[in-house]
Order: C-alpha cells, then sequence, then structure tokens
C-alpha cells in the first residue's frame, strides 16, 4: 500500500502534463484535451467489465482491479486538469498559461 500510493500519485501528473500540452498544442480544438480522460475510462470500464467474464487464471482478477484503479486516476488526473484550464481560460489568464 505505501508503493500504491505514490503510483496513483504519478500516474495522476502524467495524465495531467498530457492533457496540459494537447491544451496547448490544439487550441482551437478544445475537446481534444479531454481525449486522454476518455480513453482512460473507457479503458477503466473495460477492465471492470473483464473481471466479471471470461477465464479467471491466477491473479489475473487482482491484475484487472489494480489496473482499473491506476485508469481511473489517469482518468481523474487528466479531467481535473482540463476542466482547471477550461476555468482559467474562461477567466482570462489564458496568457499567463501559455507565456510559460
Amino acid at each position: 500500500m505505501n508503493r500504491l500510493i505514490p503510483i496513483l500519485l504519478m500516474i495522476f501528473m502524467v495524465f495531467g502534463v498530457v492533457t496540459y500540452l494537447l491544451h496547448r498544442f490544439f487550441q482551437k480544438r478544445l475537446w481534444i484535451k479531454y481525449t486522454p480522460a476518455l480513453a482512460a475510462i473507457i479503458a477503466c470500464f473495460y477492465q471492470v467489465v473483464m473481471i466479471r467474464t471470461g477465464q479467471h487464471t491466477g491473479f489475473e482478477d487482482l491484475a484487472r482491479i489494480l489496473m482499473g484503479i491506476m485508469l481511473f486516476s489517469g482518468f481523474l488526473g487528466s479531467l481535473t486538469a482540463g476542466l482547471i484550464l477550461d476555468f482559467l481560460k474562461r477567466k482570462g489568464m489564458n496568457k499567463k498559461i501559455n507565456g510559460i
């Protein structure tokens, strides 16, 4: 458990950085920055569904649960970063964000 929390925080930050980079490169298309969140939540649901179906060998169920938790952490990181960037853009702070 003492290694899981830092891994989840790292995944959270990586997805947030990817969302920020997509925001920087595709400023005209606002929906593109939400694609990592969408991909993560679809993959998370897939992992959860696969737990309930199919053949189960060894610790495969446990591995799928952990992958689902990690993907959900990525979903939260990407969604949080996207919403914060949208909020800052509406407040007119976009020049400060893109001027870095």
